[in-house]
């Protein structure tokens, strides 16, 4: 059987205040794996939304004052970019923030969990955190005498017993296969 792996690689960078996961323990989409900091990132957003507010105020007023024939259009321009711009940075720290949780992406477990509370980690993508192995959907590799390839085709039902677990696996559909000369490699995707 072969699983997905995915490198656990934190968006943002911070120290770890909590590690809820216990390596090789089923998780479901969503849970947490870790948590960072959020301190830096809720101080940033709380100083934007500031920032936005005097802003949003200031164009209040150079509206007002251009409506009375008193003030500028360029200054009222002037306010609504800056408006718009501390909008979409309010946005990109609300995200950062989110960010310092990080969740399982699917149904899986962790492996190689040498993560502790206290530790500093960074968005490095060659420094992964920890491995998660996707269970959500796992792919059977058989190997097949060439002779017998010529019954399978994409979608075809097929039954196969295993070796090491002589259970029946009934019914199956392969989803691709490659042909090779002796033997044969056949990729099928196991239904749960």
């Amino acid at each position: 059987m072969v699983r997905n792996s995915v490198a656990i690689v934190p968006d943002v960078a911070g120290e770890v205040t909590d590690v809820p996961v216990v390596a090789n323990t089923p998780l479901k989409a969503g849970d947490v794996l870790f948590k960072l900091d959020p301190t830096p990132y809720q101080s940033q957003l709380d100083a934007l939304a500031a920032q936005l507010k005097f802003e949003e105020l200031r164009l209040l007023q150079m509206t007002q004052l251009q409506l009375s024939d008193t003030g500028r259009a360029f200054d009222v321009q002037q306010r609504q970019a800056s408006v718009d711009q501390l909008k979409a940075q309010v946005e990109g720290a609300k995200w950062n923030l989110d960010k310092t949780v990080e969740r399982a992406p699917s149904d899986g477990y962790v492996t190689n969990v040498g993560l502790m509370k206290g530790a500093r980690v960074a968005n490095l993508p060659l420094s992964p955190v920890m491995a998660f192995i996707d269970t959500s959907e796992t792919v059977v590799g058989v190997e097949i005498q060439q002779i017998y390839t010529r019954y399978i085709e994409p979608g075809r039902t097929s039954r196969s017993r295993s070796g090491f677990s002589p259970a029946w696996f009934s019914p199956e559909r392969s989803s691709r296969y490659w042909t090779r000369l002796r033997p044969a490699r056949c990729r099928c995707r196991a239904s749960p």
